[in-house]
């Protein structure tokens, strides 16, 4: 097959999940890409057959500067949308036989969806949190002018991506927590295809150092709130990493190999995670998984077997960090449970070859 992937995605793990599929795909098929950046990314070339790069730079936005906040609410917006216009010509003359389109930082569903011919596959990560999400409801606290301007906002960027999800032929996501969601939300089926991990570069060390990691920002989403809370409350006196900052910074995939293979324990709390890569790579680090027992994390963790899910309480996790560090034994039996899992049913080698299976289904249905 002649199959294109649309990426308009921030770093991290879904243009990760993007650069993975692409990779072992080239394989037995022609796979190019198509990206919308502020910068030209030379370094993902090596994944696709061709990569067509377009430039985009989005308007920097600081609090209480509210003429850069309404044109990016209005024209930026729109020459987004001719942008995309413009990027679907091209991939038209081309005539792929799929087009497999990844979500926007910009308005989530990506107005991509609208104008390529081709086949298309949206593979949606999440719903538009900014419109779904109850925790990020805008409050009346924040005054009347503010209120309903951020209420006419979201009314607008809600209707965008709706009306850009609907004009996928197909729509693939990464668990059955956002399936769910994509139904409740939307009211559109939707495939689960899971995302993986790579197995060869994630694995365990030798020293385990660090009693206590958390990867995230220091975000609320992100859940760091739960672990701040629990620390003081830890019995043992414990080693604690974190990779939150004030201001949020990339953390290379060298850089959280290191600390996941040092991590006995790594905690997961982000509020309502869609999938969540950090537990897979994580598990295959040899690291043991306290999570909340939330979103997709309960899609890969196996409760007392390679990890923990727990309820969203900070005394209940704290007393979880204790056992582990108590019964070290038991502790290793399930990180080798964990590493096992995820080398059985977790490695981008077998999450393409399912992948590939609902793209050959795709591709056939008439």
């Amino acid at each position: 097959m002649r199959i294109a992937f649309f990426d308009e995605l921030g770093i991290g793990g879904a243009r990760k999940a993007v650069n993975e599929f692409a990779s072992r795909l080239r394989i037995g098929h022609e796979v190019d890409l198509f990206y919308v950046d502020e910068h030209y990314r030379k370094e993902e070339e090596k994944y696709f057959n061709n990569a067509y790069y377009f430039e985009f730079k989005p308007k920097i936005w600081k609090s209480g500067n509210w003429k850069a906040k309404i044109y990016k609410d209005t024209i930026e917006l729109f020459r987004l949308y001719n942008l995309h216009k413009s990027i679907s010509k091209r991939i038209n003359s081309i005539k792929y036989d799929l087009i497999v389109v990844n979500p926007s930082k910009h308005t989530q569903a990506p107005f991509i969806l609208r104008f390529v011919k081709s086949k298309k596959i949206y593979y949606c990560q999440e719903s538009l949190r900014l419109v779904y999400e109850p925790r990020l409801k805008i409050s009346k606290n924040v005054g009347f002018i503010r209120y309903y301007y951020e209420q006419a906002n979201r009314f607008v960027r809600k209707r965008i991506d709706l009306l850009n999800i609907k004009r996928a032929d197909f729509i693939l996501t990464n668990s059955e927590n956002t399936k769910n969601e994509i139904m409740g939300n939307y009211k559109l089926p939707s495939i689960v295809s899971y995302l993986g991990v790579d197995i060869d570069f994630f694995k365990p060390g030798s020293e385990k150092n660090i009693d206590v990691l958390f990867v995230g920002s220091d975000d609320f989403m992100d859940g760091f709130d739960l672990i701040k809370k629990a620390l003081p409350l830890v019995k043992h006196k414990i080693r604690f990493e974190t990779t939150a900052r004030l201001e949020r910074e990339y953390v290379s995939d060298l850089k959280l190999r290191d600390l996941y293979a040092r991590a006995k324990i790594v905690v997961c709390s982000a509020h309502n995670e869609p999938f969540g890569m950090i537990p897979l790579e994580s598990m295959a680090s040899g690291a043991l998984v306290i999570a909340v027992n939330e979103g997709g994390y309960r899609e890969s963790i196996i409760n007392n077997k390679n990890g923990f899910l727990i309820e969203r309480n900070e005394v209940e996790l704290a007393n979880k960090i204790d056992w582990v560090l108590s019964n070290s034994k038991d502790a290793d039996i399930m990180r080798k449970n964990a590493r096992q899992t995820v080398v059985k049913e977790w490695s981008w080698e077998k999450r393409t070859r399912e992948f590939e299976k609902i793209l050959f289904k795709v591709s056939n249905d008439k």
